[in-house]
């Protein structure tokens, strides 16, 4: 490893989450060269990049933390969950994943009455309580980060019947469909299939065309896909295939 990506690495242990900008100012180089560092410790598994900057992993760590995930795309997220909400009605009882579109939605859901919200993310679950008038109810479990997320997690959903679930995913392609980076999530959306009669997938733009290792589900299983734009030909047919239906 170069000095200089030494230095980078001890600049990111000490601030968590810095942009290239950031980090350009601080070691002196170009934005070019940082991006290419980032790249190769990236390549070694040290660092994960994100839209605009980088973080330092935790050993054992695969996934993004939570704090940092909120501010990534936060503009797409905020329209995502305002068309989202769009399918809320009062006295439903609907289901919030753990991820950070979902727990944007969630405060848009004020506005409803006589919701019965359960939800993963303890995060969302206090925001709800303090600000709702709704009954919230935390699905539990093992915890990574501030969500749960196990074999229990899974168990407990079967015990209930949703009217509409909010899922997000980490990548969508047309040769894959839906897919996570992490196991454990994915499978609890396996469950969640099983017990919702309405299932909406938010996501961003930025995820269309990208690959992880765990299928979450099909996507004729999905009743809808909200996204921030209009998503290339090649995708609105895909969704029209499969009577999904498209808001953006």
């Amino acid at each position: 490893m170069k000095d200089r990506q030494k230095l980078l690495l001890t600049i990111l242990k000490d601030k968590n989450f810095l942009t290239i900008s950031d980090l350009a100012k601080h070691m002196h180089y170009s934005a070019s060269t940082i991006r290419r560092d980032l790249k190769e410790l990236e390549n070694n598994g040290l660092v994960q990049r994100i839209h605009g900057g980088a973080l330092v992993l935790k050993p054992n760590e695969i996934e993004t933390p939570t704090t940092i995930k909120q501010h990534i795309n936060l503009t797409e997220k905020k329209y995502i969950a305002a068309l989202a909400s769009g399918y809320v009605e009062n006295r439903q009882n609907i289901f919030l994943d753990s991820s950070s579109t979902a727990n944007i939605l969630a405060k848009n859901l004020a506005a409803f009455s006589d919701l019965n919200i359960s939800t993963t993310n303890l995060e969302t679950a206090i925001y709800l309580n303090l600000h709702t008038q709704n009954k919230i109810n935390v699905i539990g479990g093992s915890m990574i980060d501030t969500y749960s997320s196990s074999m229990i997690t899974a168990r407990n959903l079967r015990d209930h019947v949703f009217d509409i679930s909010f899922m997000s995913c980490r990548g969508f392609s047309l040769e894959y469909g839906v897919t996570d980076k992490v196991e454990s999530e994915s499978s609890l959306k396996h469950t969640l299939i099983e017990c919702s009669k309405k299932l909406i997938l938010l996501v961003d733009s930025n995820k269309m065309g990208l690959v992880f290792p765990y299928r979450d589900c099909k996507l004729s299983q999905i009743f809808a896909v909200v996204t921030d734009k209009k998503p290339a030909k090649k995708y609105s047919k895909l969704f029209e295939k499969n009577n999904v239906e498209l808001v953006y």
